[in-house]
């Protein structure tokens, strides 16, 4: 058997060593960078602290508004007109005379 034949062909170059490759400077690394969890704690932190404001006015207006119920203050004439007019605007746009 003759290793220099290929295909039964002789080749006319004997087999010749590879030449050593120096690196490129400036390559960047190829190898994949795992992925980073990240957290904002800050913005979930402001948005906690707009919830929080927000149900402590929501509860102090609750309580002046029951407050005002039990006191029998709550229901007004001018109250009442305007919550009248809202529900007529609503149902047919009928006007009220105002």
């Amino acid at each position: 058997m003759n290793v220099n034949e290929i295909d039964g062909a002789a080749s006319g170059d004997p087999v010749r060593s590879v030449a050593s490759v120096k690196p490129v400077s400036g390559v960047i690394d190829s190898q994949p960078t795992e992925p980073v969890d990240e957290v904002l704690i800050s913005s979930v932190n402001e948005l906690l602290a707009d919830i929080t404001a927000t149900s402590e006015v929501r509860a102090e207006r609750l309580a002046r508004i029951k407050s005002a119920i039990d006191d029998g203050t709550y229901e007004t004439t001018d109250k009442m007109e305007a919550a009248l007019e809202r529900l007529l605007d609503e149902i047919g746009g009928v006007d009220s005379g105002r």
